[in-house]
């Protein structure tokens, strides 16, 4: 059987899909002879796991960052409360999106990507964490030391990604 690759391998920042991703998409589920088959259902699974929820991580990613970019002029009034409801629930999103992700346990076939992804979600956690405290009580302090982590979770995911992506090669032989 022939394992799908990470279709949300976006990364936190706005940057693009990778060209060769979008050409693996085409990979499927099905169509290899048992002597390619190297994944076990176990590693189906995982794989499966990791296509639903990165989508997921993606859309909370992109709305967390569409928000936390633009916040009002002053910090004062309901333009900026209002902005703030957004930003707190925005938030509260990408961590519960992280959380899943995290719950997620690695398989042998993905014994070099796996430990990654933990890395990164672990990074995005901080930095999401602090941000939310940060629009929570508008401390630019605590905002870089969220940047810094968020910066760190987007490097790790990048990493994750092209790790991920050779262990499906290597499982689909």
């Amino acid at each position: 059987m022939t394992l799908e690759i990470n279709p949300a391998r976006k990364t936190f920042a706005k940057s693009k899909l990778v060209p060769a991703l979008i050409a693996a998409l085409l990979l499927s589920v099905i169509g290899t002879s048992p002597s390619q088959a190297a994944a076990t259902q176990a590693d189906v699974d995982y794989s499966q796991s990791m296509i639903a929820l990165t989508g997921k991580f993606q859309t909370a990613s992109e709305n967390f960052s569409k928000i936390a970019t633009k916040p009002p002029t002053w910090a004062v009034g309901k333009s900026y409360n209002s902005w703030k409801v957004k930003a707190i629930k925005s938030s509260s999103e990408m961590l519960a999106v992280i959380s899943e992700l995290s719950a997620v346990q690695g398989t042998d076939g993905f014994a070099k990507s796996h430990p990654l992804l933990t890395k990164a979600l672990a990074n995005f956690k901080t930095g999401v964490t602090l941000a939310k405290a940060a629009m929570n009580k508008n401390d630019s302090k605590k905002m870089a030391k969220a940047n810094a982590a968020l910066l760190k979770g987007n490097s790790g995911w990048v990493a994750w990604s092209a790790a991920y992506e050779a262990d499906v090669a290597a499982l689909n032989g």
